[in-house]
């Protein structure tokens, strides 16, 4: 059993790269291609930024995913539970979001208050 509570060797998702995996619309999504644009340290952890591209019977479709990752005993990297996936349409939007927010004052102390 791993961190999460369940016993799928390969996280949360259940699929490697290039698997293919059922659909909201019953049909086969095969991940064609997936990349790690960024690994940030959180202690024992990391947050993931990713893009992939996969491919279903219909068409092409590519996402933008932020997750944490933890590390297994044995050393290797899992996807947490939590996370959240960003369509390659809504981007544009996040990120202009994200750069709109105002100065936040620092006051050298990262850690979240919960």
């Amino acid at each position: 059993m791993n961190r999460n509570g369940d016993n799928n060797a390969h996280g949360s998702s259940g699929r490697q790269q290039g698997g293919a995996r059922p659909n909201r619309t019953g049909g086969d999504l095969t991940i064609t291609s997936e990349a790690v644009l960024v690994s940030i340290p959180r202690g024992d952890e990391e947050l993931r930024v990713t893009y992939t591209k996969a491919r279903t019977s219909e068409r092409d479709v590519s996402w933008h995913s932020i997750r944490v990752f933890w590390k297994t005993q044995e050393g290797e990297w899992r996807p947490g539970k939590q996370g959240i996936t960003i369509r390659a349409r809504e981007l544009e939007a996040v990120v202009k979001a994200l750069q709109a927010q105002p100065e936040v004052e620092r006051d050298g102390d990262d850690r979240m208050p919960f």
